[in-house]
């Protein structure tokens, strides 16, 4: 009985305890709220930088504003880096690129990202998905 009862806990861990990052997580539907005061996020309050949050890829553009995207390549679904030189997200498995307007600049994916809405309210983003 112990035994089975351990099997089972390993098992139920596996999803929360591998290496692979969160951020590939489905994006929450409704609205998603991010307190740029938080250090956590220092990442994304000067303009160039990103941060993987709910399934998706936030960034900060070089214009003040922000964009978020599904972090998933609509080719195999592979994760996606924000290249603030280039301005484009860059999936890390096949190379494929993506304007901020989630349109593909180039393959091998076809499709273009999903882009959520994003609201600035004071020192917080309000993500619309």
């Amino acid at each position: 009985m112990a035994l089975g009862t351990g099997a089972v806990l390993v098992v139920a861990c596996f999803p929360g305890c591998s290496n692979k990052s969160a951020s590939t997580e489905p994006a929450t539907k409704g609205e998603v709220f991010i307190d740029l005061n938080n250090p956590k996020y220092k990442s994304i309050i000067a303009a160039g930088g990103f941060i993987y949050h709910k399934g998706m890829v936030i960034a900060h553009l070089d214009d003040g504003s922000y964009v978020a995207v599904k972090n998933k390549c609509t080719h195999a679904g592979g994760r996606l880096e924000y290249h603030s030189d280039q301005k484009w997200f860059h999936c890390v498995n096949h190379g494929a690129k993506f304007n901020t307007k989630g349109e593909v600049l180039k393959g091998p994916a076809q499709d273009n990202l999903k882009v959520y809405d994003v609201v600035v309210e004071g020192n917080k983003l309000i993500i619309k998905s």
